[in-house]
């Protein structure tokens, strides 16, 4: 008999019992302890375009990517920049210039003309991927939208099933102790389509009545989806916002500021937070 056969099945023989029968006292097992046990084999998302956490992962790869290339010309031209302000100096030098202040301002001016120059020869490289990594950053930040919530992500994911349709038929007038074992079934077997249906019948239930919160819940369902497609949208962020600042300085021949380098450590601390969660 199948997995479906079966919450069928059952569902219908609580069903010829007492609906208005006193519900039976919570097990001791927690939907935690389902979750970390949980047998994903039943686990079925839909595949919209940037729903499944995947397609997040690739956009956060393909910034990073973008990001490195950047960073590489950025590397590049601030290597050479270190080597013709030497050779500037050493020059400049040898011409005995009484003056000290003359001198330097022939060095800032030379200097300035040759940042000129070496930002010039990758000045469409970086163009070309900070575009296509901008590219990345507006889909993250608009797919971010759809995983604001547990809820909303459990929701959405079970959407389009039919099976999901199926249950909330089986489900409909299910007492309090049969939503509490249909709930702890789909956490344990990441039924995502089960758990939607759930998900509606908790809601109907009165608030003191409910066996889980649709918070708890959801979490404990979709809970490692989730990390991991806030750990790719972060990511996602952080490669755009850190390049965008570092592009700006090497492009005006500026340091990047205080406030920049803490909000990029500041977000990298959340980054490394958000792996440590999913790993």
């Amino acid at each position: 008999m199948s997995t479906t056969d079966k919450i069928a099945a059952g569902v219908a023989a609580r069903e010829a019992e007492d609906p208005a029968a006193t519900p039976e006292p919570m097990r001791s097992v927690t939907l935690e302890d389902l979750a970390v046990n949980s047998d994903p084999q039943l686990e079925v998302l839909v595949g919209l375009e940037g729903f499944d956490s995947s397609n997040l992962d690739a956009i956060a790869a393909s910034a990073q990517s973008k990001a490195d290339t950047i960073k590489q010309h950025i590397d590049a031209g601030l290597k050479e920049l270190e080597r013709s302000e030497r050779s500037i100096r050493d020059r400049i030098a040898g011409l005995g210039l009484t003056s000290k202040g003359d001198a330097e301002r022939i060095i800032s001016k030379d200097i300035s003309d040759d940042r000129t120059r070496v930002t010039a020869i990758s000045k469409d490289a970086r163009a070309t991927a900070m575009d296509q990594l901008r590219d990345e950053y507006k889909k993250a930040d608009l797919l971010a939208k759809f995983w604001r919530t547990p809820q909303q992500v459990l929701s959405r994911l079970s959407l389009g099933h039919e099976r999901r349709s199926v249950y909330q038929q089986q489900i409909a007038h299910a007492n309090v102790a049969e939503v509490r074992n249909l709930c702890e079934l789909a956490v344990a077997t990441k039924n995502v389509p089960l758990a939607g249906a759930l998900l509606m019948r908790l809601d109907e239930l009165p608030a003191k009545a409910r066996p889980y919160s649709s918070q708890a819940f959801s979490t404990a369902v979709v809970g490692d989806v989730m990390k991991k497609a806030l750990l790719a949208i972060e990511r996602t962020r952080v490669a755009y916002q850190a390049t965008v600042q570092a592009n700006q300085a090497y492009t005006m021949g500026r340091r990047p500021t205080p406030s920049s380098r803490i909000a990029t450590g500041l977000a990298n601390d959340r980054i490394a937070q958000l792996a440590k969660a999913v790993s």
